[in-house]
């Protein structure tokens, strides 16, 4: 555990989902108050993709200097989460079939979570229409990749993400309706959304609930 881990003391932890028992609609649970005169500045950034090697080489001569014009609008964040729009991975093969001339699938070399990290991020989205681009391989090479440099992967099915950042608790909830190579009908997949969310709010530790969506944009706090 690196030193700014241990000050933000991520965690992961799993929840079993009741997907038979949910209402048609999320409901309106209380939330716990923060503690007193404790403020969390959180950014978020959506839809990242630094460039993709598939199917041919589109990756931008110089790396290092993709994040440098937005560097001072990353900074000042207690957490700093982003939507990862693209794989990474060098898994080889795509199940996406070209379509207009075009194949459209998204592969960033695993080496580029370096410069994730020292743009700052320390939370991840990996749940979009992109994740399965290169189906079950890349995306566990995905969160394998951002996990191994320290950014904490969100978007993991049945996953709430806790991080805990001056004495507060901030639960993250990554989903999206695209992630249709699990096998899982549109309706369960928003109840089961809709599960997580009501065991995190009747749950004991979480004060303060986050559900994000693809773009990065909080819908529920």
């Amino acid at each position: 555990m690196t030193s700014k881990e241990a000050v933000l003391g991520v965690e992961i932890q799993h929840y079993p989902l009741l997907v038979e028992t949910l209402p048609n609609l999320i409901p309106e649970f209380p939330l716990k108050p923060p503690p007193p005169d404790v403020n969390i500045k959180i950014k978020a950034v959506g839809d990242i993709v630094p460039g993709t090697n598939y199917p041919s080489n589109r990756l931008h001569p110089q790396k290092k200097l993709l994040f440098q014009a937005v560097q001072p609008i990353l900074k000042g964040a207690d957490l700093l989460f982003g939507n990862f729009e693209s794989t990474l991975t060098n898994h080889p093969y795509s199940p996406k079939r070209r379509r207009g001339g075009l194949i459209v699938a998204f592969r960033t070399p695993p080496s580029y979570t370096q410069i994730l990290k020292e743009a700052g991020f320390d939370v991840m989205s990996v749940a979009n229409n992109y994740s399965f681009d290169f189906s079950r391989p890349g995306f566990n090479d995905t969160i394998q990749n951002l996990e191994k440099t320290g950014i904490k992967a969100l978007g993991k099915q049945g996953q709430i993400l806790i991080a805990y950042r001056k004495g507060l608790s901030i639960a993250w909830i990554g989903f999206s309706i695209h992630l249709n190579r699990q096998g899982i009908p549109y309706r369960d997949r928003y109840f089961r959304s809709v599960g997580l969310i009501r065991q995190l709010t009747q749950s004991n530790f979480p004060q303060t609930p986050l559900v994000i969506n693809k773009k990065g944009q909080i819908l529920r706090k």
